[in-house]
């Protein structure tokens, strides 16, 4: 006999995964250091990740910000 699903079963789905190119990192880098003032949710909202996504870029910059000058 199945095992029937559960509320908690759906909730444990994965979101897809979403690559973010260099470039908007950067770009969400710069939006909020020109406007300390813009929410971590409303750019995860505008490039449709999640709020720990960019919190996790931001705590990196240095490393982005390094590799964009490596590029250049």
């Amino acid at each position: 006999m199945a095992k029937p699903a559960n509320s908690s079963d759906v909730e444990r789905q994965r979101k897809q995964r979403k690559n973010i190119s260099l470039e908007d990192k950067i770009d969400i880098i710069k939006r909020k250091e020109d406007n300390t003032k813009l929410s971590d949710e409303k750019l995860a909202n505008e490039y449709g990740v999640d709020r720990s996504t960019i919190s996790t870029i931001l705590r990196k910059k240095e490393k982005f910000l390094q590799v964009q000058i490596i590029r250049i």
